[in-house]
């Protein structure tokens, strides 16, 4: 049920792929413009790296969680509010698991093909990439990234009861991670409650693996992190099982 689940979605995907790319890529190009080039300018590295080449790698996996976030909560909006979508898969010989994890995977590989594509404009305008093996490798962060922030967005879909309540609900979690998951600073200059909510947030791990890939470092500790975030993806299944099945009351 998950593959024809996930095989439906991509079809859909796939009709409008340039569109869902250029868009989501959008907010993301204009941050790296902002922060790479302005900047980068005061602050010429960190942590030994360029600073437009910093922020490219965090901006690509912001890329997949805005592209898995916001489209993925509208949906389960607009399913739940009239279409018959969510209808006809609940009625259909499957879990409620194998709905969540074939739509949020859809999401996962909408979150590669946004990260990729990002990425490939942030090196045409001057970001670098220490390893080129590492436009292969960190599908794994981005495609993470896609599902856990698919999930989310389902969640808060099931909880709120209009599109502003949800667009409400996302903006306060994920401009937090966008701003506060060392994406465009080093924790050593954040205040202290910032720098402790860096190791609450999700994002945070999936950026640090998808930044030591890219360079090249992987090791020990990026797979601790690596091991967290699937930690983090299955407790939020968890609670998107349960969330959705007391809105569709099963």
């Amino acid at each position: 049920m998950i593959r024809a689940i996930l095989s439906r979605e991509m079809k859909i995907f796939f009709k409008s792929f340039p569109k869902i790319i250029i868009a989501s890529a959008m907010l993301p190009f204009l941050l790296l413009i902002t922060f790479g080039k302005i900047v980068g300018n005061i602050v010429p590295t960190i942590d030994n790296i360029d600073y437009l080449t910093y922020v490219s790698y965090s901006l690509a996996v912001i890329t997949s969680m805005v592209v898995s976030t916001f489209v993925t909560g509208f949906e389960y909006q607009a399913d739940f509010k009239g279409t018959k979508n969510i209808e006809n898969l609940v009625v259909a010989p499957s879990t409620t698991w194998e709905i969540l994890l074939g739509k949020s995977m859809s999401y996962g590989i909408k979150g590669i093909c946004s990260g990729i594509a990002f990425l490939l404009i942030s090196l045409a305008v001057g970001a670098r990439i220490e390893v080129w093996y590492g436009l292969i490798v960190c599908i794994i962060p981005l495609f993470i990234t896609g599902v856990l922030f698919s999930l989310i967005s389902t969640i808060l879909a099931c909880i709120t009861n209009s599109y502003d309540e949800m667009a409400a609900m996302l903006n306060i979690i994920v401009f937090p991670c966008m701003l506060l998951s060392q994406t465009f600073f080093s924790p050593d200059i954040l205040s202290n409650w910032a720098s402790n909510f860096i190791y609450i947030s999700p994002l945070y791990y999936n950026v640090a693996v998808f930044r030591s890939i890219c360079l090249g470092n992987f090791g020990i500790t990026e797979m601790i992190n690596l091991i967290i975030s699937f930690l983090y993806l299955f407790f939020i299944l968890k609670i998107a099982i349960l969330t959705f099945n007391k809105k569709i009351k099963l």
